[in-house]
């Protein structure tokens, strides 16, 4: 399930727990394709950033690629990973976090 996020609710959203979140541009075609593979796993819960819509988070977080995904732990980043990841690639990068 793909949760949209602002620059209002982004910090709301990654305060507890566990979180992943998509940063997007919607002129970016890797994007449009990593979009239809989170669609195709509504058992993932993410959130998604569109940075011409939120670019005082992007800004923030200094998000220079996309797409970029982001892990936190209770409001903190603990780790970055760049560029189109398929379905394997992103079980694969979450596994490592679930204990």
């Amino acid at each position: 399930m793909i949760e949209e996020l602002k620059d209002y609710n982004f910090y709301e959203y990654i305060e507890h727990g566990l979180k992943t979140v998509w940063f997007t541009a919607p002129w970016c075609g890797y994007c449009t394709k990593q979009k239809v593979i989170l669609n195709d796993m509504p058992e993932i819960q993410t959130g998604l950033i569109n940075s011409e819509e939120s670019p005082l988070v992007i800004h923030k977080l200094n998000v220079t690629a996309f797409p970029t995904l982001i892990i936190f732990k209770n409001g903190l980043e603990i780790n970055r990973y760049l560029g189109l990841k398929d379905k394997f690639e992103i079980m694969n990068i979450l596994t490592k976090y679930i204990k």
